[in-house]
């Protein structure tokens, strides 16, 4: 089960999941170390079954707050997804 760690979800009754991603990148593109940022792209990535981008952008929000459990459980799923247990060893 993907957990979003913000509730979004209420707030995209239209499900613009491309518009949302647009502006979840452009905060992280003007601030990098935004993890929260790196974790609603990677919620709304998984949620349109865009694996890859979404295991990087969860990489990248475990760069900077690595202490959200949410974050990690999703990793894992999407590394079993993937086939990317030695890569979900190294971060």
């Amino acid at each position: 089960m993907l957990v979003a760690l913000d509730s979004f979800s209420p707030r995209l009754p239209l499900r613009r999941y491309d518009a949302a991603l647009a502006s979840f990148t452009r905060v992280a593109q003007l601030e990098p170390e935004h993890a929260q940022a790196w974790n609603n792209i990677a919620a709304l990535c998984l949620r349109t079954e865009r694996w890859r981008p979404g295991f990087k952008a969860l990489q990248e929000a475990l760069k900077y707050s690595r202490e959200q459990w949410q974050s990690w459980d999703n990793l894992a799923t999407v590394a079993a997804q993937l086939g990317e247990w030695n890569t979900l060893m190294q971060v």
